[in-house]
C-alpha cells in the first residue's frame, strides 16, 4: 500500500516539475537546499514591505478602512436588501409556496430513492457494459437477419401470389371450355 501510495506522490512531482520546467533541464534549473528563504520568512518579509509602502499615504488607508464596506457592496445579498423590503419578500416567498413546497417534495423523494441508486444492483451497471455492447451487436445481427427474412417472405408472397392468379386464370379457362363442352353436349331442340 506505501509502494503504491509513493508511486501516486512520484507520479505528481513528476507532473509539477513537467509543469514548472517545460523541456528545460530541471536539476540545472531545480532550486538548491539554502538558495531560498524558508516560506514563512519570505511572507513576513512582504508584509513589512506592503505595511511600509501603504504607511504614511492616507488614500491606501482610506481604501483599506473601506474594505469592509466594498466587501459588503460585493455580497450578491447587498442587491435584494436594498431593493426589496421585507412585506415583499414575504410576498414573493407566498408567491413562490407551491412551488418551494413540490421542490421540497421531490427533494424528499429523491433522499428516499438514493438507496436505490446506491444499491449494488445500479453499481455493477460499468461491469456489465461490455454484456451490454455484446447484447447489442447480437441485436443489430438480428434486425439484419429479420430484414433480410422479411425481404425473402415478400419475394416468396409475391410468387405465390404470381402463382394463385396464374391457377385462377386456368381455372376461368377450363370453366369457360366445360361450358362451352356442356352446352355443345346438350341435345338440339328439334322443330316440329
Amino acid at each position: 500500500m506505501a509502494d503504491v501510495w509513493l508511486e501516486t506522490v512520484e507520479d505528481r512531482v513528476a507532473k509539477l516539475e513537467q509543469f514548472i520546467f517545460g523541456d528545460n533541464d530541471k536539476d540545472a534549473m531545480y532550486p538548491r537546499m539554502g538558495e531560498f528563504e524558508p516560506c514563512i520568512d519570505t511572507l513576513g518579509a512582504i508584509n513589512t514591505k506592503l505595511v511600509s509602502g501603504v504607511t504614511g499615504k492616507e488614500k491606501f488607508a482610506k481604501i483599506l478602512n473601506r474594505l469592509p464596506e466594498v466587501e459588503r457592496y460585493m455580497d450578491h445579498g447587498f442587491t435584494d436588501r436594498l431593493t426589496l423590503s421585507d412585506p415583499a419578500k414575504l410576498d414573493i416567498l407566498l408567491a413562490e409556496e407551491d412551488w418551494i413546497k413540490k421542490q421540497a417534495a421531490d427533494l424528499e423523494r429523491l433522499q428516499e430513492l438514493q438507496k436505490i441508486l446506491d444499491s449494488e444492483h445500479l453499481k455493477v451497471i460499468p461491469s456489465l457494459n461490455e454484456k451490454f455492447q455484446e447484447l447489442t451487436k447480437r441485436h443489430i445481427e438480428q434486425q439484419d437477419r429479420v430484414a433480410e427474412f422479411s425481404e425473402e417472405t415478400k419475394d416468396l408472397l409475391n410468387q405465390y401470389q404470381s402463382v394463385v392468379n396464374l391457377i385462377s386464370k386456368e381455372f376461368v379457362m377450363w370453366d369457360q371450355m366445360v361450358t362451352e363442352s356442356e352446352r355443345k353436349a346438350l341435345p338440339k331442340k328439334v322443330d316440329s
